[in-house]
């Protein structure tokens, strides 16, 4: 489990905030200390090293609550493992906390997109609403960073809007990153690459050519700063063969195509390659009999 200073000094890199900024009347050596669990601080001390990071600490609390005791709860967000009552169960989770006291725009906007969620299973309901739509393009305008609420609430809301929208939810982390390639974290690269994996895919779906195109040049960008890190170059090649084969239907792109869905079954677990095979031959892009001819 993380402690507190682990997940602060997570949000205080990813935000590119150096110590001597959140330091105050303290030395920037107490504050490494105490991020690197030698020391105990008391909360009013990490409240004040907060405000340099645009967060209080009523809000790092459930930051830091949600990520170590419900990450394994958010795959039951996903349209194809959606699971209502676990989802409810998160919604519950958060609303309890706003009304504990934890009343903050991270929790509102995760009770809102899930709310929204439950919503649209409930009525088997194909668009987002126009306010959550709203909801999505101006906190994601502010982001430096995000973590896992947000994240996969933001990739599994893409689903139901278009891709020219929700590569406008892409590109303020995107220009984040890129602004400081060489002080983001690894996670948070791998996060945009993953997002940007969902907006190209829902680009393909609705044949909108030219915005999978333009992620595929962000996510080209993001990879670029991240040598040797084979579930980056994934989340990037298998759009980019998709789009190839898509734009030119010959043999070889197809073959590419096969080749790098291929490659999950040594860099994911067992059942990923079996669920993806399944998803790309119900979009009509493969076929069973490319994946029986296709070398292991």
């Amino acid at each position: 489990m993380k402690t507190m200073g682990d997940f602060f000094k997570q949000i205080r890199e990813a935000r590119h905030v150096p110590l001597t900024a959140v330091a105050g009347v303290r030395s920037p050596a107490s504050v490494s200390r105490w991020e690197n669990n030698q020391i105990e601080v008391t909360s009013d001390i990490i409240g004040d090293a907060l405000t340099p990071l645009g967060v209080d600490f009523g809000d790092l609390t459930i930051r830091h609550f949600v990520a170590d005791v419900h990450d394994h709860a958010w795959a039951a967000i996903a349209p194809e493992t959606w699971d209502r009552a676990a989802v409810c169960g998160l919604r519950e989770s958060f609303a309890a906390q706003r009304e504990s006291g934890n009343d903050t725009p991270y929790t509102r906007f995760v009770v809102a997109l899930l709310d929204e969620l439950i919503r649209i299973h409930d009525e088997n309901a194909q668009q987002l609403s126009p306010h959550i739509t709203k909801l999505i393009s101006d906190y994601t305008a502010g982001l430096t960073s995000y973590g896992s609420a947000e994240g996969v609430l933001i990739e599994a809301a893409v689903e139901f809007t278009s891709a020219a929208v929700s590569v406008t939810w892409m590109r303020p982390l995107y220009d984040s990153v890129m602004g400081r390639p060489g002080e983001a974290t690894l996670h948070l690269k791998q996060r945009l690459l993953a997002f940007g994996g969902t907006v190209a895919n829902s680009a393909a779906l609705s044949a909108e050519f030219d915005i999978m195109k333009q992620t595929l040049a962000m996510m080209a960008t993001v990879l670029a700063t991240m040598p040797d890190n084979p579930i980056g170059a994934y989340n990037y090649h298998v759009m980019a063969r998709l789009y190839d084969y898509m734009q030119d239907k010959t043999a070889a792109n197809r073959a590419a195509l096969v080749a790098v869905i291929n490659t999950t079954k040594v860099i994911y677990p067992t059942g990923y390659f079996a669920s993806f095979s399944q998803y790309a031959i119900a979009q009509g892009w493969l076929t069973a009999a490319d994946f029986a001819a296709a070398p292991v």
